[in-house]
């Protein structure tokens, strides 16, 4: 049985959003993973600084004061923290700027790395350890000439989906295990540290089992003396689950929890990506508000709204598709770009969103719910100096079609 990489994420996966440290946010799966019984109790303490470990303090201070400035983008971290009865946890982490009670506040998504740093520390022990760990280890070994297995122990067996050392070492070469290109650059890197120019070589790559899946194993090799003659020993430890995790990691701070479009950080840098590309011929974006949408609040409640808000971003995924990326650029307000689309591609587009929504009312438990969008659609110029130029001219579209009595889409050209 294949085991999904993923099956911890629920019980290790957690938000948390603070301002200058101070709780304003926890999820229940983020209390427990700090010791606290319930969320409440998180959000109440003075300042999370406390459950970060001393000696990282100031570089937790210094990247949050860098990520509200401006100066640093949101980037995977680990750090060490302690949960409120002292005991030491290895968290990954993605900060990223949101805006909570009307100011900009620091959205944490973590994970509990802790088993797998536990794991990580084993592989960098000495080489008494490995010496001691080979028979029985979590960690695969496997000592080689030339591809040719000399010796494995069950643990690279296992990893690799064998039943038996023995099948392995029947084998020709280990080659069969590597994935694309990855034989080539081993090569390489086998003979570097024979010559002796590479010494304790830590590195990632791709295995393909003996099912056929892929795993992501991370792997530590050294020069040894086997039969008088001068062989590669290898450790390896899967870590796909961790990479894994970081890829959700990374996407869920991409995306807005809400509506799971993008979020309005990773629109504005894809965006930015677009509008640099030196092969770009056409770039286009709409950007929509839906109509008086604080009266459907207002009579129907938020929980509606909400509802309302992924209603349109179903509508919005089916008519754009792969024709372009759409996200929710703030409040009831999305975007779409529409890279390689001129303006009258964008248009009809935009007429398209614009009629969809109006003949496709929410059904919710309060009946059939109406409602409509306006937009601006705008196309590059050569003139433009930024991303920001071109949606400032989408917003005077979406002005002047509210101005104009709403449900319609206008071109600013």
């Amino acid at each position: 049985m294949v085991r999904n990489p993923l099956s911890l994420m629920d019980s290790r996966y957690g938000i948390i959003i603070h301002r200058d440290f101070k709780p304003l946010y926890a999820d229940e799966k983020c209390a427990l993973l700090y010791g606290f019984e319930t969320s409440h109790e998180l959000v109440a303490i003075d300042s999370l600084l406390s459950l970060i470990a001393e000696d990282q303090r100031a570089l937790a201070q210094e990247m949050y004061t860098a990520i509200m400035r401006g100066e640093k983008d949101s980037t995977v971290q680990l750090f060490k923290n302690l949960d409120r009865h002292g005991v030491t946890k290895h968290i990954l982490c993605i900060d990223h700027i949101i805006e909570w009670e009307g100011e900009p506040a620091l959205q944490v998504s973590i994970i509990d790395m802790t088993s797998q740093v536990e794991s990580e520390h084993l592989l960098r022990e000495s080489e008494q350890r490995f010496r001691d760990l080979v028979e029985g280890s979590i960690q695969g070994m496997v000592i080689h000439s030339d591809f040719k297995p000399l010796f494995v122990n069950q643990a690279y067996a296992d990893m690799l989906g064998y039943d038996t050392v023995e099948e392995i070492l029947a084998l020709p070469s280990i080659e069969v295990f590597f994935v694309g290109e990855d034989i080539y650059r081993a090569t390489k890197r086998v003979q570097s540290i024979l010559n002796g120019e590479l010494s304790n070589n830590r590195e990632r790559h791709f295995s393909r089992t003996k099912t056929g899946d892929v795993i992501c194993i991370e792997l530590v090799e050294r020069s040894i003396v086997w039969d008088k003659k001068k062989v590669i020993q290898t450790v390896l430890i899967d870590v796909t689950e961790q990479v894994l995790l970081e890829k959700k990691l990374i996407e869920t701070a991409n995306t807005d929890s809400l509506t799971e479009l993008h979020n309005h950080r990773f629109l504005i840098d894809s965006f930015d990506a677009y509008f640099v590309a030196k092969d770009l011929f056409n770039l286009s974006c709409i950007l929509l508000d839906l109509d008086r949408f604080k009266t459907i609040n207002d009579t129907y409640g938020h929980l509606i709204g909400d509802d309302v808000l992924r209603h349109f971003s179903t509508i919005l995924k089916k008519i754009v598709g792969s024709q372009g990326m759409v996200g929710r650029y703030g409040g009831e307000e999305f975007l779409v770009l529409l890279p390689k689309q001129g303006v009258d591609d964008a248009l009809n587009i935009a007429n398209q969103i614009c009629d969809k929504t109006r003949r496709t009312p929410l059904l919710s438990e309060k009946g059939e719910i109406f409602f409509t969008v306006s937009g601006g659609v705008v196309e590059h110029k050569e003139s433009d100096q930024s991303v920001h130029q071109i949606i400032d001219r989408a917003d005077q579209g979406l002005y002047i079609a509210k101005q104009n009595g709403r449900d319609q889409m206008v071109v600013i050209n």
